[in-house]
């Protein structure tokens, strides 16, 4: 398994069901970005990434952050979200799976 970076992201963003924010759970990875293990943290406002050292930048980023998670179901169902940031700030998210 390779590096990936996390995605702290606030649960009222998220495009999913009232049951699946239940059991969500906030350990969130992609390897949309450096994939250096930093925490990239989505606001409506501001993309701001940390890196390991703690160290906080806001980012310009324009692009798409793909990120992924299991829920903590018995199920262990497998969610795959989409953001869409233009110049470091959220456009929208959308759920892929």
């Amino acid at each position: 398994m390779g590096m990936y970076d996390h995605i702290s992201v606030n649960i009222d963003l998220l495009p999913l069901t009232e049951e699946e924010k239940i059991y969500w759970d906030a350990g969130s990875q992609t390897k949309s970005m450096n994939c250096n293990l930093d925490v990239y943290v989505i606001s409506m406002d501001q993309l701001t990434k940390i890196d390991l050292g703690g160290k906080k930048e806001t980012s310009n980023y324009t692009g798409e952050i793909e990120f992924y998670t299991n829920l903590a179901d018995t199920n262990k169902t497998w969610i795959e979200l989409k953001a869409i940031f233009n110049e470091g700030i959220l456009q929208y998210i959308e759920r892929i799976k």
